[in-house]
């Protein structure tokens, strides 16, 4: 009988907490892949040989995705697709015994690694080609073994295992992943609550755990530089400080009642006014909410960093940005890769401590922009690099090379003046789906439209694969079963990757993300009014609710996006709990006309002063009602005048729940320690508290008179 205890209980656990914190739709048979690889890497899985017979790989014979073959013209790696399924991995098909070239390895992240042009361009390839446009041609290679989703306890043993590739010199080119960590035991921050009474101290062991992981990283490092005589330069990442914005509402899960009803009323009225480019009033509002927040939330920092750009002030800018960094990294929610501030801080110290050389992107970066917060100048998404923020770092890691290789050192400035050349179609199909992940991830509508924008302004027909992929993500008819699915297929000889622009599909469980419908349609309807009605059209007959009553709870009706707290409700429950103050719908109108609301709705918990709940439709107050702990249905009417032609927004703002800030700690422990034990820091949704409860909400176009 297996042994259902031990170490096969506590790998198991360990399993299905990766499962659980894996976010992307393959992600079963992506995380018992990688497990395979590691187990591969340390020998604990025997492996067919080519006869048949099983082996155990011998240390050494394995360096990341490629497995050791010995010939008679030496020792080649050749890669192993069973081993990289996800193609987290270069796709090389084999990588050669050392030559007379110098050899450099790269090893790093998804940013190293390329994503949105790789394979067709990426960093080795940059960095290879400047190597030899600087030094003479064909004297250096660069092997490429960056990993996509490379975690900081896979990369020393990356490192380590490159030895087998005899390498000359070792770039790094991470730090980004290194925010989702196992060190940070939930226990420990219940005992800090319990002591300190205070998020504060919740944020510094946090940031001291990750602090001293990256020192022991950094001296592992160095260790392995010195003992090999290997060369090693470490490229510090930077984040795309501009363009992308956390989830407003991400604040100190310890501000409740009065405060909190306080600090939600500022930041609307922040919003306000900085659509409003009124700065003085947004600087004021803002430190206004960290006096009542403590400093433990990151959006007032973020607004602060926002005004002080506006107005010129980048240092100022900087500051407050790196700030808001530091707050959101302790925040338990589903942050998007970045080098978070300590992170790089870090990295900088110990890295000059051991004579580790670095190559600081961050300072570059600052140097190229003129002071200026990094942006979409230099980047496709919040961390990837786009074509010259790719050519901008590996000029500046090739700068660093060159004397560690024995070459005459050449400035960054003039490396970066090469022009690599890339086909106009790669360039649009990486704005295709940066724009996608923009939408996903709840960016700007004017972020989105930009970058849809790039890739028509790159490739025109990209234009018609828009037209379809909004075809097949709006109809309620399974993608394989459109006609539209069918030519997208039909254009990938003339658009390699083009098959990626189905993911999405209503009925492979995505919601329906209306941000990247309206931004597409209006990047394409630009030069092509018909082809932004044809969209239109679309939408409206597949979710008017002039065509039927709409279940407002539904994937394609509820405004959310993978970061949010709300995320995937359905997943966990048979109704919604929200844990945000406001709740986000999307409704479909073809024309202005009264529309009917039934709500069955419940409060978790005694209000603030008996506050009601408010309904808003497109950012106007329609109506209030009162809720109560017990489950009980509403009836609202929206006016015609109210609403717009095609897409309106409803949003639910439930009242502040009346709790003391001790009581709110007491259910945070209380929540904590009753927590599945497999869950780690950054999936504890039941952290925040819940606001309201909804069992149904429907909007049918209203027949005939009713009370509301």
């Amino acid at each position: 009988m297996p042994n259902s205890s031990g170490p096969n209980k506590q790998y198991a656990a360990h399993l299905a907490a990766r499962l659980i914190e894996s976010q992307e739709l393959r992600s079963v048979s992506v995380v018992l892949a990688e497990e395979l690889l590691q187990k591969m890497a340390d020998g604990n899985v025997k492996t067919a040989s080519p006869d048949g017979s099983l082996s155990i790989p011998s240390p050494g014979r394995q360096v990341g995705a490629w497995i050791a073959q010995d010939t008679d013209d030496g020792e080649f790696f050749v890669r192993s697709d069973a081993l990289d399924p996800a193609q987290v991995f270069a796709r090389t098909e084999r990588i050669p015994p050392k030559s007379n070239k110098l050899r450099v390895v790269l090893i790093g992240e998804s940013v190293a690694r390329g994503v949105l042009y790789d394979p067709h361009f990426n960093c080795a390839l940059a960095l290879q080609e400047l190597l030899n446009l600087a030094a003479g041609s064909d004297w250096v290679e660069v092997v490429d073994l960056a990993r996509s989703g490379m975690t900081i306890i896979q990369l020393p043993e990356i490192v380590e295992s490159a030895l087998a590739l005899k390498p000359d010199a070792v770039v790094i080119f991470a730090g980004n992943n290194w925010l989702y960590h196992p060190a940070v035991e939930i226990d420990r921050v219940i005992e800090i609550l319990r002591a300190e009474q205070s998020w504060l101290a919740v944020m510094r062991h946090i940031e001291g755990v990750i602090e001293q992981d990256v020192r022991a990283l950094v001296s592992r490092l160095s260790e392995f530089s010195i003992v090999r005589s290997i060369p090693l330069v470490f490229v510090i990442p930077e984040f795309n400080a501009a363009d992308w914005q956390s989830i407003p509402e991400w604040r100190c899960p310890l501000l409740t009642g009065a405060r909190g009803r306080r600090w939600r009323q500022l930041r609307i009225e922040a919003e306000k006014s900085l659509a409003s480019r009124d700065y003085d009033k947004v600087a004021v509002l803002a430190k206004s909410m960290i006096d009542l927040d403590g400093g433990t939330s990151p959006t007032p920092y973020e607004m602060l960093a926002t005004c002080s750009r506006e107005l010129g002030d980048h240092a100022a800018a900087r500051r407050f940005f790196d700030q808001a960094g530091r707050i959101e990294l302790s925040l338990p929610v589903q942050k998007m890769p970045r080098c978070y501030p300590i992170i790089r801080e870090t990295l900088r110290s110990e890295c000059a401590a051991r004579a580790v050389t670095i190559v600081d992107l961050p300072d570059k970066i600052s140097e190229f922009l003129s002071g200026d917060l990094p942006d979409r100048t230099l980047f496709i998404d919040y961390c990837h690099l786009n074509q010259d923020g790719i050519r901008l770092a590996m000029a500046c890691a090739a700068e660093a090379l060159l004397p560690l290789l024995g070459r005459q050192a050449r400035p960054w400035r003039e490396l970066n003046r090469h022009r690599f050349s890339i086909d106009n179609r790669i360039l649009a199909l990486a704005h295709f789906m940066a724009a996608r992940t923009n939408a996903y991830a709840g960016q700007s509508y004017e972020l989105v439209r930009y970058h849809f924008a790039r890739a028509i302004q790159n490739a025109p027909e990209i234009g018609d694969m828009g037209i379809l992929f909004a075809d097949i993500n709006l109809r309620r008819t399974p993608y394989m079963m459109c006609r539209a699915f069918e030519e997208l297929m039909s254009n990938l000889d003339s658009l390699p990757g083009i098959s990626i622009l189905a993911a999405g599909a209503p009925d492979q469980g995505i919601p329906l993300n209306m941000l990247l419908i309206q931004a597409l349609k209006d990047a394409i309807a630009e030069g092509r009014p018909e082809a932004g009605e044809r969209i239109e059209k679309i939408l409206r007959e597949e979710y008017s609710v002039q065509e039927r009553e709409i279940n407002l709870l539904s994937r394609s009706s509820c405004d959310l996006n993978w970061r949010r707290w709300d995320d995937e409700w359905w997943e966990r429950s048979i109704y919604l709990q929200a844990r945000e103050p406001e709740s986000r719908f999307h409704l479909i109108c073809e024309k202005p006309a009264a529309i009917e609301l039934k709500l069955t709705c419940r409060l978790n918990g005694q209000p603030l002063e008996n506050e009601p709940v408010s309904l808003l439709v497109n950012g106007r107050l329609i109506g209030k009602f009162m809720a109560s702990i017990r489950w009980s249905r509403h009836t609202l009417v929206i006016p015609p005048e109210a609403l717009h032609d095609g897409l309106n927004s409803l949003t639910l703002s439930w009242p502040e729940p009346r709790q003391r800030v001790e009581e709110r700690i007491e259910e945070i422990i209380k929540n904590l320690e009753d927590r599945d034990p497999i869950i780690r820091w950054e999936s504890l949704r039941e952290i925040y508290p819940i606001y309201g409860e909804i069992h149904a909400f429907s909007a049918t176009l209203q027949r005939e008179l009713s009370v509301n």
